[in-house]
């Protein structure tokens, strides 16, 4: 099976105000996301939203650029937050 990929995807996270999302579904959820003003997220790359992690953590600069924290973890075993954030 072929890696997914969502670096064209990710162009539209940077979207702004009165512009129109068209995309995946995983990506419309990033937005969102986004949006809410999160700061911080970790997550297990092999939970159920998986994807999402690997949406964020492909949009590196994206994130940085917006304050955004991003970290995986090494395992699924809840916990808040992985590792205290920078």
């Amino acid at each position: 099976m072929a890696e997914i990929s969502f670096s064209r995807e990710i162009q539209s996270l940077k979207l702004g105000a009165g512009s129109t999302f068209h995309g995946e579904g995983i990506i419309a959820v990033t937005k969102a996301l986004l949006q809410s003003g999160v700061s911080y997220v970790g997550g297990y790359q092999g939970a159920p939203v998986g994807h999402l992690l690997d949406v964020l953590v492909e949009a590196e600069d994206e994130m940085q650029r917006l304050g955004i924290h991003v970290e995986t973890c090494t395992n699924e075993a809840p916990r808040q937050p992985c590792s205290a954030p920078p």
